[in-house]
């Protein structure tokens, strides 16, 4: 019969309980000396080994030959209770069992001794659920117990536990593990499992395990039939985690002023079914990581740590961390997101940045022009050297341009849209990527991936330049929006894009996605920066 994982390789001596020395070493002194307690009270977070420390401890008191204070598990008694039929060792759930009554019951038999072992061991898991009848009868036991008497009261929640019990209980504290010793474990358990695993995918599992071993273990056994090896990316894909580059990208956003681009990012992790509140937890793991080493002196290769600024992150990652808190109970977790992340943008400086780009009624007035009522802003008229400029290719030497230069205009030509997948080419921007596109068809080809339900592409588009030369069309992005290249150079995302351009342009033509050369970005009206191009309409 099938067993899960964190039953199968379930410790069972004190020596393979992993991380709890300061629990194993104790027991197992009392057990070799003979001065065990009558009544014990572990406490701890879930998936710590509690109730396994327990179990052994119920063995190694009553087996025929115990080694340094470890049962043998070989002996009749070892194997009685290893398969739940010596009637000595009796497991309690408190949870069920949790009435005065209970207890009444409980203590009428602890008085007969024990039938083959040396002692009689009650075990109470989660005993912090008993009713204060239940407490108060139990404590009439523990004032004057039997001599062959042994009790391991278990708990998650040492707070509810009366005084008077924990008075009466020789107590410790079980600890989170940390994350070698589980990445340990799970080594351990694929080795017998003959399955082997990249360390930085048991180290996304040990992170997600939040220090409980029984947690990993059922995290991996979730993976573990994917593959014979384990992989970071199959762990993601597996758990519903987020992607690392997705994070990085959001704490780009939030740091160096996106525009909200954060918010299509959320809708399309949310779509893809992604898990918001692991997201969060990602997201501040990553954060509280940079946080370290920036403070450490460590160089980290991060853009959005130049001007680093250590209030305004612990800011954020307060905000984003009472997000959480407010998920859970949320109607629409979606919106409880989206309103942490516009408080962590406010964190970084958001509320300064609004007020610089608009400064004023009248500067805002400016900007938008004068007509009482604008459909689209009006933009001064430039000068023919402006115009060159503006439909020069990045990286080539400025000219004048004669005024009149044509612009790129529909083709009276029929769509045909190909697939031969040699649209995705993702290089550095080294050469003249040609004209660039008209902005009003550009806006044209973004709103036709939004209306085919691609809200993500319609959102990356947004910080791309689009230049054409012949039948090529060449998006290009700034260096550090690789996230972008990467997401819609997808075979899918392309060839969307791709139709639209020949919908649109109404013309035969392949689409290409380019980084571009590391240099000075170029100045963006104000209006447009902060509202979005898909805001604001040039003419």
């Amino acid at each position: 019969m099938y067993q899960a994982l964190y039953r199968k390789y379930r410790s069972k001596t004190f020596d393979e309980l992993l991380g709890q020395k300061q629990v194993t070493i104790p027991l197992k002194n009392q057990i070799i000396q003979g001065q065990t307690s009558h009544a014990y009270l572990f406490s701890g977070t879930r998936g710590t080994g509690k109730t396994s420390a327990a179990k052994i401890f119920s063995r190694a008191v009553n087996c025929l030959h115990p080694v340094d204070g470890n049962p043998c598990n070989e002996c009749e008694n070892c194997k009685l209770i290893l398969e739940d039929r010596m009637m000595d060792v009796v497991e309690m759930d408190a949870a069920s069992n949790n009435g005065v009554d209970d207890i009444r019951e409980l203590k009428e038999r602890v008085v007969y001794p024990p039938g083959i072992g040396r002692y009689k061991v009650y075990i109470i898991d989660e005993v912090h659920m008993l009713s204060k009848g239940a407490f108060n009868a139990l404590l009439k036991i523990l004032e004057e117990p039997p001599k062959h008497l042994i009790f391991i009261l278990a708990t998650t929640e040492l707070e509810k536990i009366p005084a008077t019990i924990r008075s009466r209980c020789q107590r410790f504290q079980f600890r989170r593990l940390d994350q070698d010793t589980i990445i340990q474990g799970m080594e351990g358990i694929l080795e017998k499992e003959g399955k082997t695993a990249d360390r930085d995918a048991l180290a996304l599992i040990a992170r997600h395990s939040q220090g409980a071993m029984r947690d990993a273990l059922s995290l991996l056994e979730q993976c573990l039939y994917l593959d014979k090896h384990l992989t970071r990316d199959q762990v993601q894909d597996s758990l519903g985690l987020v992607e690392d580059d997705l994070i990085d990208q959001v704490l780009r956003d939030l740091v160096k002023d996106r525009t909200f681009s954060f918010i299509s990012i959320l809708n399309q992790a949310y779509k893809d079914g992604r898990d918001l509140e692991r997201l969060l937890m990602d997201l501040l793991y990553q954060m509280k990581d940079l946080v370290v080493q920036v403070q450490s002196g460590h160089k980290v290769d991060k853009d959005y740590l130049e001007d680093f600024q250590l209030a305004f992150w612990l800011q954020a990652m307060h905000g984003l961390e009472e997000s959480i808190q407010t998920l859970r109970y949320s109607k629409d977790p979606l919106l409880a997101v989206e309103i942490g992340f516009m408080d962590a943008y406010l964190a970084f400086g958001g509320q300064t940045r609004l007020q610089e780009k608009t400064p004023s009624a009248k500067a805002l007035d400016q900007d938008l022009g004068s007509s009482p009522k604008p459909e689209k802003v009006q933009e001064a008229p430039k000068k023919p050297q402006e115009i060159g400029e503006k439909n020069q290719a990045p990286g080539e030497e400025k000219g004048p341009v004669q005024e009149g230069a044509p612009k790129i205009q529909k083709e009276e030509k029929s769509p045909s849209f190909k697939e031969d997948g040699e649209h995705g080419i993702i290089e550095k921007q080294d050469q003249e990527p040609g004209q660039e596109i008209d902005m009003d068809l550009f806006d044209e080809v973004k709103d036709y991936c939004k209306d085919c339900g691609k809200i993500t592409i319609y959102a990356l588009l947004k910080d791309a330049k689009a230049y054409k030369e012949g039948k090529q069309v060449r998006l290009v992005f700034e260096p550090d929006f690789q996230f972008h290249v990467r997401n819609l150079s997808d075979k899918e995302n392309l060839h969307l894009i791709t139709e639209a351009f020949q919908k649109v342009l109404e013309e035969d033509l392949q689409v290409s996605i380019h980084l571009k050369e590391d240099q000075e970005k170029d100045k963006k009206n104000k209006v447009v920066d902060f509202f979005g191009q898909d805001l604001v309409e040039k003419k």
